[in-house]
């Protein structure tokens, strides 16, 4: 996995249509309804962050280590959910307007969970039937399908490794900010003579994320 950093910004023109409104979509499952989706990206990313309340999720520094406690950790991959209708039955013809492309980002017990998965079905071979059975905290059913159905013809994997291409520099931001101390202490309002309990703001987020 590499560990190069993410470009975090760059300019485009207005007539640019490398980058949609909604391409920074991440994925959520809907209760009582199941999506046939594909690991498109080869690696997961991964990171320890603390949240915030106010801020939202930050990747881990010594600072917010001191101050909100020791971190989590926060998994992001890229994957492509197909038109389907409420039972994950795929929409036909089967088409480059059949797949939309989003980020997916989870905690530890969900990356154990493809882990294991893939050690029987290959994830890079096998799509994932996703039946979603609590939306807050994102608890879901995942089993895999036979195959991965964006892999059967030529130019679907064509379409897909350029969207994929596309959206890669942007997946470790979806993991959290990276941010200075001065800089959480100016999106808080805080000076710095302000004290705030340690660990209490990352400790539902801890919850979270193992429940994740």
């Amino acid at each position: 996995m590499a560990e190069n950093s993410a470009t975090f910004s760059d300019e485009i023109g207005f007539d640019d249509t490398t980058v949609s409104t909604n391409q920074f979509e991440k994925y959520k499952g809907v209760k009582g309804q199941t999506d046939r989706i594909s690991i498109v990206y080869p690696k997961v990313r991964r990171a320890k962050v603390n949240y915030i309340d106010g801020v939202g999720y930050v990747l881990a520094n010594d600072y917010t280590i001191a101050k909100y406690g020791q971190p989590s950790q926060r998994f992001a991959t890229i994957v492509l959910q197909y038109r389907t209708d409420r039972n994950g039955k795929l929409q036909q013809p089967l088409n480059e307007s059949s797949f939309g492309f989003k980020f997916w980002i989870f905690g530890p017990k969900k990356y154990e969970v493809l882990r294991t998965t893939n050690d029987e079905f290959p994830l890079d071979k096998h799509d994932l039937m996703v039946n979603c059975t609590e939306e807050q905290y994102q608890q879901m059913t995942i089993s895999p399908c036979k195959e991965a159905a964006w892999t059967l013809k030529e130019e679907f994997k064509k379409y897909v490794k350029a969207q994929v291409d596309t959206l890669a520099p942007y997946l470790e931001q979806q993991l959290g900010q990276t941010l200075t101390a001065e800089q959480i202490k100016e999106k808080l309002g805080e000076s710095d003579s302000s004290a705030a309990p340690v660990g209490d703001a990352s400790l539902n987020a801890d919850d979270v994320l193992q429940s994740l």
